[in-house]
Order: C-alpha cells, then sequence, then structure tokens
C-alpha cells in the first residue's frame, strides 16, 4: 500500500468543468482516494471470509457481524486454475469489488496487481451499475439494486449480496458454508502470548503476491490489508484496511526504538509493518510479504492497539 495516501482529496469531474456531461446514468464520475474511505469505512468489522463460487472464481466478504450486519467490502476473484476450499498458489486472474460506506453510498473497484498505485473508486448509486475491467481484460458489471443487494455478473454468472451480509447467492442458489475458504488453517497458532500469536500469523500469512488494495488471501494483499488480517485472525480487532486508518486507530504511538512485538510499524507516508522482534519486520511489497531488517526501510513510529474491537 505503499504511496496509499498521496492525495486526500476528492477528484471530481467538476475539476475539469465536465462535470455535467460526465455524470452517466450509470455512475457517477466521481474518483475517491484511500484517505477519503478511511474516514467513512465502518470502524467494527468482525467477519472476514472468501467462499468459493466455482472452481474459478470466489467472493470475499467483511462485515460487522458474521450474520446481519452491515457489509464494509466484497470483491469477486476470479482465477486462471482450478481452485479449492485448501488452495494456496494465490494465482489470479483479478479482482473487482465494492465498498460500502457508513453514509450507505456503494464504490466500485478493481484491485491492482504488483503495482504500486492508488486505486479508483466509482461511486455507485443505488437502482445503477457499471462495468469494470479486469487487468487480464474480463468485463464484470458491478450494480446496486433498488432492493439493496450488491451484484456481480459475468460470463453467464451472477453473484448477488445483501447489504446486511445475510443473503449471498451464486447463479440463483445460497452459497453453502461450506464453501467457506480456509488457509493454512492447520498452522494457526492456539497457544502462546499475543505477541506470539501476531508474529505466528505474520509467518504464516507471508510471501503470496501484492494486489494494491487485494482483499483476498487466495489472490493478493497490499501491506495494510496484510497487517489488518493478521489482527482480525488473532485478536478480532479491525485496525483498518489503509495506513491512514490504522494510525487514526492506534490506541498509542512511539518511536521505532521502543517498539514491542506485535505493533504496527508506520512510515508515515503510506506504508505498514508489522514488528516481530530482534530489530525485523514483515511487510507486504512487491514480491509478496517478506522478513525484514528494520533498516531495509524508513520507519518512522511504532503503532499498538487496545484488544478491545475499536467502535
Amino acid at each position: 500500500m505503499y504511496k496509499k495516501l498521496l492525495s486526500g482529496t476528492i477528484l471530481t469531474a467538476s475539476i475539469f468543468g465536465l462535470s455535467t456531461w460526465l455524470h452517466s446514468e450509470e455512475a457517477s464520475a466521481i474518483t475517491y482516494t484511500e484517505a477519503y474511505f478511511s474516514k467513512l469505512e465502518y470502524k467494527d468489522a468482525k467477519h472476514d471470509e472468501e467462499r468459493l463460487l466455482n472452481s474459478k472464481a470466489s467472493l470475499t466478504l467483511q462485515t460487522t457481524k458474521e450474520k446481519q450486519g452491515k457489509v464494509r467490502s466484497t470483491s469477486l476473484v476470479l482465477y486462471p486454475k482450478n481452485q479449492s476450499i485448501i488452495s494456496k498458489d494465490r494465482s489470479g486472474n483479478g479482482e473487482v469489488g465494492l465498498k460500502l460506506t457508513r453514509d450507505g453510498k456503494a464504490y466500485g473497484f478493481v484491485t491492482q496487481l504488483e503495482k504500486y498505485k492508488n486505486t479508483t473508486y466509482t461511486l455507485i448509486e443505488q437502482g445503477k451499475g457499471k462495468t469494470f475491467y479486469t487487468p487480464k481484460g474480463i468485463k464484470v458489471r458491478i450494480g446496486y439494486s433498488s432492493k439493496g443487494n450488491l451484484y456481480y455478473k459475468w460470463g453467464n454468472h451472477e453473484v448477488i449480496v445483501r447489504t446486511d451480509g445475510s443473503i449471498k447467492r451464486y447463479d440463483g442458489k445460497e452459497i453453502s458454508d461450506k464453501k467457506v475458504r480456509t488457509y493454512n488453517v492447520t498452522k494457526q497458532k492456539k497457544t502462546g502470548t499475543t505477541a506470539e500469536k501476531l508474529v505466528h500469523e505474520a509467518k504464516r500469512l507471508a510471501g503470496g503476491q501484492y494486489v494494491y488494495n487485494g482483499q483476498s488471501l487466495f489472490y493478493g494483499l497490499d501491506c495494510a490489508t496484510y497487517t489488518q488480517k493478521i489482527y482480525m485472525n488473532v485478536l478480532g480487532i479491525d485496525i483498518g484496511s489503509t495506513t491512514k486508518a490504522q494510525r487514526a486507530r492506534a490506541t498509542a504511538v512511539k518511536s521505532v526504538k521502543n517498539a514491542k512485538v506485535g505493533d504496527i510499524l508506520y512510515d508515515n507516508k503510506g506504508h505498514v509493518g508489522i514488528y516481530v522482534g530482534n530489530g525485523k519486520a514483515y511487510d507486504m511489497l512487491i514480491g509478496g510479504a517478506k522478513l525484514h531488517k528494520l533498516s531495509h526501510w524508513k520507519w518512522q513510529v511504532a503503532m499498538s492497539y487496545s484488544q478491545k474491537p475499536v467502535k
């Protein structure tokens, strides 16, 4: 998520004198930055999952509750190879998704594979939709129905997700709980101190490929979604999906020399990692999440979080 905070400015078509023309019947032609979502995203996401739709597609879902909560984000991930519930190859043809904010709005996006490039978000008004293309050129229609459903349409397939997460249908059928994917679940650490569990989880989720704004362990993550999943998996704490959100939600900020094992390191620009002790940290960059000496990056502060979900 390097350079994730290049700008907090909302760019509108009116800047170019084209506001009226660019407001199409499908979606508002406005782009938003990660800094914008850091202020509006739900702060209490407690449920994070990915469900297999077919052998080459899956659905990610983050909600404030496991059942009948509020959807914070969802995405459709398309794969070139056949997948299973426990596949670990982390390949992918692309990911398109939707973010919902506390004001009830929905924004469509396409993740960026192996690029440090801000994601462009497009406001999708209720009752409308918009066509997006993955980096491989796959056409996906994303929409927000007048009935309050989010949907993805590609090829002959359709996925529908209720905004409270209560309904998840693929090609007209409910998606079974048995389709929830697990990543290296047998290697999760069940005992030990909180710090030991955080370090273990950082190692367990290491590797993979860098996907800017990536939501899927099986496709790829960026630096902030990597550290976010570590904390959610170990403590059930939502520290935020962007670097700026993680800085804002920290309950204590200290110098790097005073960092404790499990603290999140931040460069005050747009990159985060997790301190694992002995002068080293894991962070997600192009090439995957790896263990580095602290001198490999210009870390400025270390951040810690309450072990109670942030409200």
